[in-house]
């Protein structure tokens, strides 16, 4: 079993699923314009310009100087109808899955402002952006064309003031970091009345500018301390603000869908909740186990912060498991798994090493762990999880992770963050399999509230806390 400052942690494991596609919300991707290729400094504004049939697009280059420029103007709008509007669980888990995805990437902008890493500040903004598009195309299956480059245009704003935070933390500029902490507070007070008036008061104008605040704090305070070699205080931070989003998706879906005269009772139901809370530890999982592979290929100095969060990641979904199957079975669970990522972080220590010998060991042994998990949840779940599909869609999604490593090491970091885009996305597939066989084997025994992850298992509420 790993502990942070050895080679390979025990902990946690992301997954592919079945081929089941993520959470289909039927809207359409976002075109946007975007700016010359400039060095890296600053994010740039993404505007949605018209309805598309195709996937992401590139995203905006970021200014020397550190100001955000317009986005280029694009083709009139299409005017597209906007889709039907999904039912009020698909809506929170975009909305968790979009949000708590803008949560983890912002916080690796700014970290790499703050290491003057300008290639990888590139690239990581590349993927807010794709991120902030993908939210975009959400917004118009709900209000159109037009609501959504209002959505784009704000939110730009939020990211680009987060990224000129770290920028001033790098500086040591406090002058201006108490500047753009102002700035975004007050940003997020008129965001907040900004969505309450677009539920007709379904939101509360008062708790949505609490929420959107203390999501901006979360990230202004992951940077300070990151910025201080606080690593571990950096990393909670993080999980604080994955989790916060994933509490303020479901209160967002259920505000808009009060508003448009849509049930909101399916928030309640607890295979709903058990897939919310799947989504969300296992989309952290993705995260953290990219940001502790990439600290380990680079021997940076926060793999020991990074890995104790992969660590604490790995012993909610133990819990979660525990919670419905019993003691014994999350036991079974959070060994497995830690099994798994030792191989990830022994994989990273010899692409570092450029030991190909260990690691094609590695990927051996994962092949082995593939089988043998498969196997676990195929017995767990009376045949609900079939053993060789799980086997080959694990590989798949190794490989995904596997990937992306060798690319960071080779310094493409461009491709690096899309695999690990992908990797986060994926998973929401993969819960709603996972909750189904669950619920479908658990029956009553399913917990009313849900198997909460973020506390150990069961929780009070979703999205609850770890401690700090």
């Amino acid at each position: 079993m790993f502990t942070p400052g050895n080679a390979g942690p025990g902990a946690a494991r992301g997954l592919k699923w079945l081929g089941v596609a993520t959470l289909a919300v039927a809207v359409p991707a976002a075109v946007v314009a975007v700016g010359p290729h400039r060095p890296a400094a600053a994010p740039v504004a993404v505007t949605p310009v018209a309805a598309h049939a195709t996937g992401h697009q590139g995203s905006g280059r970021i200014s020397a100087e550190g100001s955000a420029p317009a986005a280029v103007p694009g083709p009139p709008s299409q005017a597209a109808a906007p889709a039907a509007a999904p039912a009020a669980p698909d809506l929170a888990l975009e909305y968790q899955k979009l949000l708590g995805q803008h949560a983890v990437l912002a916080a690796e902008l700014m970290r790499s402002r703050i290491r003057n890493d300008p290639d990888v500040a590139e690239a990581a903004n590349a993927a807010v952006g794709k991120n902030t598009r993908d939210m975009a195309a959400v917004v118009a299956s709900l209000g159109g064309p037009e609501a959504a480059k209002t959505f784009s245009s704000q939110w730009s704003t939020h990211v680009t003031a987060l990224f000129n935070y770290a920028r001033a933390l790098a500086a040591k500029d406090r002058q201006a970091q108490a500047q753009t902490r102002s700035t975004l507070i007050g940003y997020e007070a008129k965001a907040g009345r900004g969505m309450a008036a677009g539920t007709g008061g379904a939101l509360s104008a008062t708790e949505m500018a609490a929420a959107l605040t203390e999501h901006v704090e979360q990230l202004m305070d992951s940077a300070d301390a990151y910025a201080a070699g606080d690593y571990a205080r950096s990393y909670v931070l993080q999980r604080h603000a994955h989790d916060h989003m994933f509490a303020l998706g479901r209160t967002m879906a259920a505000g808009y869908s009060k508003a448009a005269g849509r049930p909101t009772s399916g928030l309640e139901e607890p295979r709903w909740l058990l897939q919310s809370s799947l989504a969300k530890a296992l989309s952290e999982h993705a995260t953290l186990a990219t940001e502790a592979m990439r600290a380990r290929v680079t021997g940076a100095p926060e793999f020991p912060a990074a890995a104790a969060s992969l660590e604490a990641n790995t012993r909610d979904l133990a819990g979660t498991i525990g919670a419905v199957f019993g003691d014994q079975a999350g036991a079974k669970f959070q060994s497995l798994w830690a099994d798994h990522l030792d191989q990830f972080i022994g994989y990273a220590d010899a692409v570092r090493n450029a030991d190909t010998s260990k690691q094609a060991a590695a990927k051996q042994r994962l092949g082995t762990f593939q089988a043998e998990f498969a196997s676990y949840l195929d017995s767990t779940t009376d045949g609900k999880l079939p053993a060789d599909e799980l086997s080959a869609a694990f590989a798949e999604h190794d490989d995904m992770l596997l990937e992306e490593v060798d690319a960071y090491a080779a310094k493409k970091y461009a491709p690096a963050h899309d695999l690990a885009y992908e990797a986060y996305q994926d998973v929401f597939g993969m819960s709603g399999e996972f909750a189904g066989a669950i619920a479908n084997v658990a029956g009553a025994r399913l917990p009313r509230g849900g198997a909460q992850t973020g506390a150990g298992g069961m929780a009070g509420h979703l999205g609850a806390g770890h401690g700090r």
